[in-house]
């Protein structure tokens, strides 16, 4: 039977499933952890290695749909990471500045100043 592109990424992207689901949780925990109002950093390592190529790019795809800017970058002493920022609204910065009427600001309150 012939395969034709299409099918073939979606038969490749179904068996690579559970490590995309994987690689998903481990990039969220870290964004979770690791994001301090202008960026994450996530280490490059961690279940990327192996990835085929499209279907990191689909993965990441995903990321920047859901509104981030990601940097690929990789040195020889610090290993490989992705820099995540927000993609933000018009031109304004997200900062960490306290809301000083109650001592502390929400990502949405950040996302919409």
């Amino acid at each position: 039977m012939v395969v034709n592109p299409e099918n073939l990424v979606q038969k490749i992207e179904h068996h690579e499933a559970q490590r995309i689901a994987a690689v998903e949780a481990y990039i969220d925990k870290t964004l979770e952890t690791a994001f301090d109002g202008t960026k994450a950093i996530v280490p490059g390592d961690h279940g990327f290695r192996g990835m085929r190529d499209f279907v990191l790019k689909g993965l990441l795809d995903r990321y920047r749909a859901a509104g981030w800017n990601i940097k690929y970058q990789s040195d020889q002493r610090e290993g490989s990471w992705y820099e995540f920022t927000p993609i933000r609204r018009g031109s304004r910065n997200i900062s960490m500045d306290l809301d000083p009427r109650d001592g502390y600001c929400t990502a949405n309150d950040w996302m919409n100043r």
